[in-house]
């Protein structure tokens, strides 16, 4: 019972420090985020990051829409139904860019078609009129 409340307390403790942490340091990298966002966020920053997103560059669609979405809801500056369109659009400018540089490559490669397994022929399977059907008029 006492290793239990020892470990407890241990816990508690290390929580504590780190509540501590972020708040001694995250309200000042908040408050930048927060002014950047405010600064440059607008139709054609949400494209180009959607469009940085969709590519093969790890970067997190969640860092744009919602902040755009806040934005949007809370300023007025930005139409919501605008920024979905312009978070679609920059996916697919995104999709399409890797779609283009992926095409040349792909000649080089094994065709998707030859990839495919390579199934026998189904079994043709006897219909009802080939059956022995049971008499009705016993």
């Amino acid at each position: 019972m006492k290793k239990d409340t020892i470990q407890l307390a241990a816990i508690v403790v290390v929580l504590l420090a780190v509540i501590v942490l972020i708040v001694m340091f995250m309200p000042h990298d908040i408050v930048q985020i927060y002014n950047w966002y405010k600064g440059n966020l607008n139709y054609t920053t949400i494209t180009a990051l959607m469009a940085i997103e969709s590519s093969f560059i790890p970067f997190p669609s969640e860092v744009v829409v919602p902040p755009a979405a806040y934005f949007a809801a809370r300023n007025g500056d930005l139409n919501i139904y605008m920024v979905a369109f312009f978070a679609t659009l920059g996916a697919f400018i995104g999709a399409t860019v890797n779609y283009c540089i992926a095409l040349p490559t792909a000649a080089l490669g094994t065709p998707a078609s030859s990839m495919r397994p390579r199934c026998r022929k189904p079994r043709p399977t006897s219909t009802v009129t080939e059956r022995q059907a049971p008499s009705l008029a016993a």
